[in-house]
């Protein structure tokens, strides 16, 4: 029988679910693992934010979505999933079973008062949820649009070491990190540092943000969402926090996560001081033949986007897709999915044009 847990505490799941998302966390990745979404829904969401986990049967659950109620005139529900997210899956025993997705989808269009919008966040296409969470959605009255998201960059690593990575690399990066390098070293000495647990991490999470607050970067709109991640990650034994200073003090920071196999650059920033000897390339040379020597991963990527550089590095491109519904039956809910059609007959049209 479908249920929802409001506000659940995922770092004290009960068994069965515990178990769904460990699963998850092995046969998806490391933003499926319920520590993800413990550090997330404590430190990387707007102030009175509702979270709800849908599951099709607490007993024995095979499906699981997390969600989170967005504040506001408008009753919309969405992903427990931002721009920290670089994949977001439902959690589900593979394959999904399309009955129990539909099930949920069911449930949360029959509450009221009801939804207005409905949105889900970077999705696999591919994965066997991805096709019958659309279909329910417009079954239930939704009208529904599914687009492509964001871009990430990818490198297949198996059996591959840093040598066999640097050789296959384009001539252009090599040759900027080869001319960068000589020049920094003429000047200044450089000192790498890669933290994994335990001694030092709190140095270098204090390194990383003071190196943040130097870079191009915004200011962080969770400002501890980063350092508690880094903490989780650590006991996890996920975490590859790596500071590169020149002269003794800290200029580029990186935080890799490395868990069962996959590599993700999560988070990157250098002071703009050093942009002349590009100090962020040289800092991830360093990180990958650490990670890639040492970790042995299957596979490294480069997170969520498209920014132009990461093709350089990793020459593979996969795709996460989202999912937005409106509802047809609500005021609100009318005048958007009017306004949905309105921008799809736009679209149409300019491809058209263009053709």
């Amino acid at each position: 029988m479908t249920h929802f847990i409001r506000s659940p505490d995922f770092a004290n799941l009960p068994p069965s679910l515990l178990a769904l998302f460990e699963q998850a966390a092995v046969s998806d990745g490391f933003f499926s693992h319920p520590g993800w979404y413990s550090v997330f829904s404590d430190f990387a969401l707007a102030p009175n934010s509702e979270t709800r986990l849908y599951l099709d049967d607490l007993a024995a659950p095979a499906v699981a979505i997390p969600l989170v109620v967005r504040p506001g005139k408008e009753r919309m529900m969405e992903s427990l999933a931002n721009y920290y997210s670089c994949r977001h899956d439902l959690l589900c025993r593979t394959p999904a079973p399309e009955a129990s997705v539909t099930a949920l989808v069911e449930k949360i269009a029959s509450e009221r008062p009801q939804w207005d919008r409905l949105m889900f966040h970077a999705l696999d296409p591919l994965q066997s949820y991805f096709a019958p969470l659309a279909s329910a959605l417009s079954r239930c009255g939704y009208s529904v649009e599914t687009y492509c998201q964001f871009g990430t960059w990818y490198e297949n690593t198996a059996g591959m070491s840093f040598r066999d990575f640097l050789a296959r690399r384009p001539s252009q990066l090599r040759n900027i990190y080869k001319r960068k390098l000589a020049g920094i070293e003429r000047q200044a000495s450089l000192a790498f540092k890669l933290y994994h647990i335990g001694a030092g991490l709190e140095e270098a999470i204090s390194d990383y943000e003071a190196i943040y607050r130097q870079s191009w970067k915004q200011p962080e709109p969770h400002p501890l969402f980063v350092a508690n991640l880094a903490r989780f990650c650590a006991r996890l034994g996920a975490l590859r926090l790596g500071i590169l200073s020149v002269d003794g003090r800290p200029a580029a920071a990186q935080l890799w996560i490395v868990w069962r196999g996959e590599a993700t650059i999560f988070k990157l920033a250098h002071d703009q001081v050093w942009d002349r000897f590009s100090i962020g390339t040289l800092l991830t040379m360093r990180m990958m033949e650490r990670v890639l020597d040492d970790d042995r991963p299957q596979r490294v990527d480069f997170g969520r986007g498209d920014d132009a550089y990461k093709r350089l590095w990793l020459p593979h491109r996969t795709e996460r897709w989202g999912i937005i519904a409106v509802n047809w039956r609500t005021p609100r809910g009318f005048v958007a999915a009017l306004r949905q059609r309105a921008g799809a007959a736009r679209r149409f049209m300019t491809r058209r044009s263009q053709d």
